[in-house]
């Protein structure tokens, strides 16, 4: 019996899977595959996340909170950090190897995983090899900054000339994301039993705790969507036992809460770089918000399947301007998966995997958005050598491998 089989058999013990079970299971069982936490050394987190999904559909979201690759805001006000730095690891760190000499902002993309270790390609803007960065694995993975300078391995600064700028401490289920600025991480700490915290780390791994978001239990989950210091503002999300979900705004600089919302059937959330603009995946299609009025902007709708049956489809990623979704409409492990790029104002399809199958084959971590406009990055396959750039104007240009 694999890791996952033996976790979900002790969360449920003798407990048969309802429909709703098995729903909220294969959408997670997909997004697991999709980003491929086994291969990136995260197995056992694999495994909660399967768990997690028996009982909650909308902790999808958790999976891409931690395998996001947003774009940043131009660099404003930073705010104090006040808290003690984090102590490094005290066993020797294996070697880091960098080839990379551009200037950020890089494409930064994952090529290669071993059991030792994660290998990221870079490139320009103008879609140029910058070289390629290989750092050792990690328990929890890894996370790209937006404007590719840096990597977190769980709990280490690595910026992509291979030197290590700084460390953090972190225990929670679900790592911080990257603030826009590519300068801070954002996370939410909560264990059962006590207090949920949004912290705001520093690049030497100094935390800030902006606020306190409330009692924690073993069946909820926190998480940041949206972390943008210039914007000050950051967006998480509290997921209790079931679909419905809550979205919290909160503002950087005091912790103040400046909305709450309450979503009854989410399955999953994407949001702008800024937190302005947030696209809610639920049962019925995609919903787009405006995060501070809450105003409906658009409802999109694509169809997908998972074996063989349908499936609706899920915004997994948004364009730096906010104009853009990617929608991720399922698909057995390893098999095709039809995608969309969706300009969600007027409804219209920018590109589609019916027009370019050979696309969307690979990973969605192969997907990078761009740090201005709607532009979007493609990896045409798993490590294959064929990549595109879908500019602003919804031209395709292909570039060389």
């Amino acid at each position: 019996m694999s890791d996952d089989e033996i976790l979900v058999a002790e969360a449920l013990g003798a407990r048969p899977l309802t429909a709703d079970d098995e729903e909220a299971l294969s959408r997670v069982e997909h997004f697991v595959s999709r980003h491929d936490f086994a291969a990136q050394g995260r197995p056992r987190l694999a495994a909660e996340l399967l768990t997690a999904g028996v009982f909650a559909a909308a902790v999808v979201s958790v999976i891409l909170a931690l395998t996001r690759h947003t774009a940043p805001a131009p660099a404003g006000p930073t705010h104090p950090v006040v808290s003690a730095t984090a102590s490094p690891t005290a066993s020797p760190m294996p070697a880091i190897t960098s080839t990379i000499v551009g200037a950020p902002p890089l494409i930064m993309y994952s090529v290669g995983t071993t059991n030792q270790s994660y290998e990221f390609a870079a490139r320009t803007y103008a879609g140029d090899s910058a070289g390629s960065l290989v750092i050792p694995t990690s328990d929890y993975g890894f996370t790209i900054a937006p404007d590719g300078s840096k990597v977190l391995d769980g709990t280490r600064i690595i910026g992509v000339r291979g030197a290590l700028i700084g460390s953090i401490l972190w225990t929670s289920p679900t790592s911080p994301i990257w603030a826009d600025d590519s300068a801070h991480l954002c996370g939410a700490t909560y264990n059962p039993g006590g207090q949920a915290t949004l912290v705001e780390f520093d690049m030497t791994g100094n935390a800030r705790m902006v606020t306190v978001l409330g009692p924690s239990s073993s069946q909820t989950v926190w998480f940041v969507l949206a972390c943008s210091p210039s914007a000050d503002r950051a967006v998480v999300v509290i997921q209790g036992n079931g679909p419905r979900a809550t979205i919290e705004v909160i503002r950087l600089s005091t912790g103040a809460r400046t909305g709450s919302h309450v979503v009854t059937d989410a399955l999953s959330e994407v949001a702008s770089h800024d937190g302005r603009i947030i696209a809610v995946s639920e049962p019925s299609g995609i919903t787009i918000r405006d995060v501070a009025t809450w105003q409906l902007r658009a409802r999109i709708v694509r169809w997908g399947s998972q074996a063989g049956f349908p499936l609706i489809g899920s915004a997994i990623m948004m364009s730096w301007d906010g104009s853009r979704i990617v929608v991720d409409g399922g698909g057995a492990s390893g098999a095709f998966h039809p995608m969309w790029f969706v300009d969600w104002a007027v409804d219209r399809n920018v590109l589609a995997s019916a027009s370019f199958p050979g696309l969307f084959t690979g990973q969605a971590g192969g997907i990078v958005p761009l740090v201005q406009g709607s532009s979007f990055f493609i990896e045409a396959g798993s490590g294959g050598n064929t990549m595109y750039l879908l500019q602003d104007n919804g031209k395709l240009q292909k570039i060389a491998g």
